[in-house]
């Protein structure tokens, strides 16, 4: 089977898991809504400028999603007992680690997406995001993905996960946040945000790589 087709299969099946599972999508939704909501009403009272404030809650909001999707990832696979058995199947790392990214991608920019949009609308008007901000929301939320997915494979290997997880996610996306939100209208650093999250995916993909070597 393609890689393709082994990363269709894996992410299909632990979508179905997730959509099982409505109470946490039930959750987050409204998480993400009341953010947008809290956005949007602070922004009107505001002084400084607004989308630098709506950008910086929004990745605040990513940056909780991070570290939600990283349990949700290899970790959660861990304490299930399904991690090793899964890496002994003929399956590929690459394919293992984008099944975990997608999905870490779909959950991080739907809420962000919703998140924004709520902003917006309790903004009455005063919010009003261009094509750069939107897409470079959208860019952050890939680089977080990656982040998070990183993280989670980091997690399998130390015992104190709880606080080593979300320490790695702040470590890694603290300087990309600072250089994304003063360079906002900088295409290049939404360029660099891509090649970020790429760079990490290949250093996932080693990764676990050597965990598929330990099971062995």
């Amino acid at each position: 089977m393609s890689i393709i087709g082994e990363i269709k299969i894996l992410f299909l099946k632990d979508l179905k898991i997730e959509y099982r599972n409505k109470l946490e999508i039930g959750i987050l939704s409204i998480f993400s809504i009341a953010t947008g909501a809290i956005i949007g009403f602070v922004s009107r009272n505001m002084l400084i400028n607004q989308m630098k404030l709506v950008i910086g809650m929004i990745i605040l909001t990513q940056l909780f999603l991070s570290v939600f999707a990283s349990w949700k990832s290899f970790i959660k696979e861990l304490e299930k007992g399904t991690l090793y058995s899964l890496l002994l199947t003929p399956i590929s790392p690459a394919s293992l680690f984008f099944s975990k990214l997608l999905l870490s991608v779909l959950l991080i920019e739907t809420m962000s997406i919703i998140s924004l949009f709520f902003s917006v609308f309790f903004s009455g008007g005063l919010i009003k995001p261009s094509i750069y901000i939107v897409v470079g929301i959208l860019a952050m939320g890939l680089y977080l993905s990656a982040v998070s997915s990183f993280s989670s494979v980091v997690g399998v290997y130390v015992e104190s996960r709880g606080l080593l997880v979300p320490l790695v996610i702040l470590v890694l996306s603290l300087p990309a946040t600072l250089y994304f939100v003063s360079s906002i209208e900088n295409m290049t650093g939404l360029i660099i945000l891509v090649l970020l999250s790429f760079a990490y995916g290949l250093v996932i993909t080693s990764l676990v790589e050597m965990v598929m070597v330990e099971a062995d």
